[in-house]
């Protein structure tokens, strides 16, 4: 039950829940349910039911200006969408909550009325310092309310599980560390691309500067041609900031050395990856980064900042890390890739990420959760 997914209006939005549901088929009956939060403007009230991949998707979808409304249309809508569920399916044995708060209120109400225990998995980085948008009296009491009625927390980092704890969401039993899923089918091993001339740089996001920092990368990569011009950098995605900084870079004269290929499929990032001779990131602040998880799983070396929890799956042996907002160091670290990048063993990079993130070993930690949700 998460509070974002992927939908016709926004398909990127939530895409690891989707991920994560594929990857519990094998051994659970999954199905979603889930309120369509980006409904279009002018969009009637409907609940969809789909078939993907194994799993079924039930969807809430309504667009109102007011949001007493949209509450009123969220709990009506979810009410009928559920007993769409119980009528096809049966009734569920646990219900697993994705991204506080609002799911967790609905998942509440059903534990109350019909029985049905709930766990929680959390992604949001509103409660990492940096971050700091968890605000609200009655939001953080209700909060920690749902926490402790549920049968269990979980969460995508360490980092983020350990700010959640420094917030007052405990629980009696410890966190669970879910880290997010990666189709290692598709994001494997990548080509040997050593001895090329130009290299190639890749960076993946849903272009919100804010947050991934996007403009400073530009202003460091820009620094970097000062000092050589044998790479080029993809910055494949897109969002609501894509057209701004587009024109930064051209106000940057970067645009011979930065292609934006706009949004892509998974297929067509496996592909950059796998022609790519690093990954850069530069994000102010991150829960886990996927796209990280994906890059590693192809063997590909990384260089980010050294923020979040992405000093739990970047270290010496797989990248390079470098301080936030400190342009120079990473200029430095860029320059150093680009000559050392070669020299990174591609095979183990992919094989220890493999380990972490493939969906057997996700599997594994979901079934130790869900354990712990229905005994």
């Amino acid at each position: 039950m998460p509070a974002w997914y992927p939908t016709e209006e926004d398909p990127m939005f939530g895409l690891f829940v989707q991920n994560y549901a594929e990857m519990l088929v094998p051994e659970y009956t999954v199905t979603v349910l889930f309120y369509n939060v980006k409904a279009a403007k002018g969009r009637e009230k409907s609940i969809s039911v789909q078939s993907r991949n194994g799993f079924t998707e039930v969807g809430v979808h309504y667009y109102s200006n007011n949001r007493i409304a949209r509450w009123i249309g969220m709990f009506t809508g979810m009410h009928k969408a559920f007993r769409i569920i119980k009528k096809r399916f049966g009734k569920p044995d646990l219900i697993n909550v994705q991204i506080l708060t609002r799911m967790a209120v609905f998942a509440r109400i059903i534990q109350l009325r019909f029985g049905i225990p709930y766990v929680i998995t959390e992604h949001w980085s509103r409660y990492l310092p940096e971050h700091n948008t968890y605000k609200g009296v009655m939001r953080k009491r209700l909060t920690k309310r749902l926490c402790r009625k549920s049968k269990g927390l979980s969460a995508v980092s360490q980092y983020l599980a350990d700010a959640m704890l420094n917030a007052g969401l405990k629980h009696r039993n410890p966190y669970h560390i879910l880290y997010n899923v990666v189709d290692t089918d598709l994001f494997k091993l990548k080509n040997n691309t050593s001895g090329r001339e130009v290299k190639q740089i890749l960076h993946v996001s849903c272009f919100e500067d804010k947050s991934k920092n996007l403009t400073g990368m530009l202003d460091a990569l820009a620094a970097l041609r000062s000092k050589r011009t044998d790479f080029k950098c993809v910055l494949a995605g897109t969002g609501d900031d894509f057209d701004m900084i587009v024109a930064y870079a051209k106000s940057k004269n970067m645009l011979d050395y930065i292609e934006f290929p706009g949004l892509i499929s998974a297929h067509q990032v496996a592909e950059l990856m796998h022609k790519s001779d690093f990954y850069l990131q530069t994000s102010h602040y991150e829960t886990l980064s996927v796209v990280i998880c994906e890059a590693l799983c192809c063997g590909l070396p990384v260089v980010s900042t050294e923020v979040g929890a992405i000093p739990e799956i970047v270290n010496k042996n797989n990248g390079m890390l470098v301080p936030d907002n400190n342009e120079s160091e990473l200029v430095s670290a860029m320059d150093l890739m680009l000559d050392q990048c070669s020299e990174f063993s591609s095979d183990d990079i992919s094989k220890s990420a493999v380990n972490l993130f493939s969906a057997s070993a996700i599997r594994k930690r979901f079934n130790e959760l869900y354990e712990q949700g229905l005994s």
